[in-house]
């Protein structure tokens, strides 16, 4: 038995109106009809009512999904106090406010990284940097490697939640295969709630020096962890915990995601570890 899951119609939703009910078609098969210039839509007799209201009180959810993501009340939203929306959304229109206690943040703790080690078997990096040097074309004389870095955020299955996002990030020094970051990681607004993760991903900037002697400079993402976050139930707070794990091959892209090597080719020479105490 094999499932597929498709696509029954779709419709355009206009959100620069007023708050009137509207009707919109609904058109048969896929929006992906949309980046087909010479596809034509088929309208279907449904349509879709919908009412676009300001709702103030909304305004936290900010924090916990993204820019221009749709939810529903059935969504789990980690980092609310309910972790799903209310069913009605009508008590909380600014047209008829009340008090919103369906709409609140659970409560938030800092999270302290430190005594991280990684390991990394040399001859893996080596290979890893020279398929770098061969994909980026001739005229490459030498490639080194200026930083190794640890960047962790903190993510609730919809956006990252920290202020850093994965902006937050410490260098790693290097002692033969292995490497140990330097200084103390803190994690800020990590919400005590089901469902959290850490997102760990080790980044290296590289210097690329070509034949004509000019220098360019790129980053790459060697692997990611994902650790969830889990809460004592008699405490009511995250454990300290002593992380070991192997840390998974990511398909090493740049920040432009130009993908730069293949992790399964290489898994053979070793994989990445991380322990942090």
């Amino acid at each position: 038995y094999k499932s597929t899951i498709a696509s029954a119609g779709w419709a355009i939703l206009d959100v620069l109106i007023d708050n009137k009910e509207k009707a919109c078609p609904v058109y048969y098969g896929s929006p992906r009809f949309l980046i087909e210039p010479y596809s034509k839509k088929t309208e279907t007799k449904g349509t879709i009512n919908f009412k676009h209201s300001q709702c103030s009180l909304f305004g936290i959810l900010k924090k916990l999904i993204p820019e221009n993501c749709l939810v529903s009340p059935r969504d789990m939203i980690p980092g609310l106090e309910k972790i799903t929306l209310p069913s009605e959304i009508e008590p909380y229109l600014e047209v008829n406010p009340k008090e919103g206690d369906d709409l609140k943040l659970m409560s938030s703790m800092k999270i302290y990284l430190d005594n991280c080690y990684l390991h990394i078997p040399s001859i893996l990096e080596n290979r890893i940097l020279e398929s770098v040097r061969s994909i980026c074309g001739v005229g490459i004389k030498d490639i080194s490697v200026i930083e190794r870095r640890l960047n962790v955020g903190c993510h609730n299955q919809w956006t990252y939640v920290n202020a850093s996002k994965m902006n937050n990030s410490i260098a790693l020094s290097i002692d033969n295969e292995s490497m140990k970051c330097n200084g103390i990681l803190m994690i800020d607004s990590v919400f005590i709630s089901r469902g959290l993760a850490l997102i760990f991903t080790l980044e290296y900037t590289i210097k690329l020096n070509k034949d004509n002697n000019e220098l360019e400079e790129r980053s790459i993402v060697l692997a990611n962890l994902v650790h969830p976050l889990i809460i004592n139930e008699t405490t009511g707070y995250f454990d300290n915990e002593h992380i070991k794990t192997q840390m998974s091959a990511s398909p090493c892209t740049e920040v432009i995601k130009n993908q730069l090597w293949i992790p399964t080719e290489f898994l053979q020479n070793g994989s990445i570890s991380i322990e942090i105490a």
